[in-house]
């Protein structure tokens, strides 16, 4: 676990110039501001999704205020693999870098996030390095504040909705998920990538929704519908019929781990990911799906998953 030195509230910034951009949301209950000269994929990424995993803890009615600066360099060779991590000691404010695109602090206390992002002058604001790095910065802040806070998980999944009802449907790559949520007819088709599971308000189960998602032109997507989590269903392929059984909580936490988004490896962060885990299994029914593509339709299936706990 790395040992974190104590985050100032001056420890970034200092270089950010011209804060002149500001704008305030309240997308999903979850109130944001943001000031400075942020690219433009910084607002249009978290009006996409990001902000529905960072709620805030009951309680509480101060806005996360999101602020961004430029720090101009010539002759200027980007790096956005390269990430580090600091956690602060008490486990609620940390920072980040993205490669040397962009130095990131969150302030727990002051709910402030602080980025600085650096390009150069006269490829700004188009530059694609720039703006890669505003949409993979915010993810970053989004599913790290979601977990300490245990509000929210990213997870691999397909989602589908209907009547306030949401399915997901989870597994690795190449599993299907696209397919079936593709195949929705009546259902809301709300993800078919990457969802979200967040903490109900009110504190009673908890809700998911979509994030980013390969169909980001989707109207399903667009116009995202509110939804109560009903059940997991885990997506396997078949080459003869369709089969959906229920499986316990042991075998569904060895399936989903691997499908949750996690970017900072940090002890404390991932301890975090799976008291929450152990939550969402627990308190909901979890199946596993091998789909054949030649009997039931994705609707049927559904629909077959909300059946079996009637």
């Amino acid at each position: 676990m790395h040992k974190a030195p104590a985050i100032t509230s001056g420890q970034l910034g200092a270089t950010a110039q011209g804060f002149s951009f500001r704008e305030r949301t309240d997308l999903n209950s979850i109130p944001v501001v943001f000031e400075g000269q942020p690219p433009a994929p910084l607002t249009a990424y978290w009006h996409e999704g990001c902000a529905f995993g960072s709620g805030l803890p009951m309680g509480v009615s101060l806005p996360v205020r999101i602020q961004s600066g430029l720090q101009e360099r010539a002759h200027f060779q980007p790096d956005w693999k390269s990430q580090k991590f600091h956690l602060s000691p008490d486990g609620a404010s940390f920072s980040f870098e993205f490669g040397n695109l962009c130095d990131a602090a969150y302030f727990a206390q002051e709910r402030v996030l602080k980025l600085n992002f650096k390009a150069s002058p006269e490829e700004y604001p188009f530059n694609p390095q720039l703006n890669k790095s505003a949409v993979d910065v915010l993810r970053y802040f989004s599913v790290t504040l979601a977990a300490l806070e245990q509000r929210g998980l990213s997870i691999h999944a397909a989602l589908g909705v209907r009547d306030g009802k949401g399915v997901l449907f989870s597994g690795a790559s190449g599993k299907g998920k696209s397919t079936l949520a593709k195949d929705f007819l009546t259902v809301y088709g709300q993800a078919d990538d990457v969802a979200i599971i967040r903490r109900a308000e009110d504190e009673r189960g908890f809700d998911v929704g979509p994030c980013i998602t390969r169909k980001k032109t989707w109207e399903n997507v667009s116009m995202p519908q509110p939804a109560k989590l009903k059940a997991i269903v885990f997506l396997e392929q078949s080459v003869t019929r369709t089969t959906l059984e229920r499986i316990d909580s042991l075998a569904a936490m060895k399936l989903i781990i691997s499908e949750v988004i996690e970017y900072t490896k940090n002890p404390l962060v991932v301890s975090k990911i799976m008291g929450l885990l152990n939550e969402v299994i627990l308190t909901n029914p979890c199946y596993l799906l091998k789909r054949s593509l030649t009997d039931k339709s994705a609707d049927e299936i559904f629909d077959d998953v909300l059946m079996m706990e009637t």
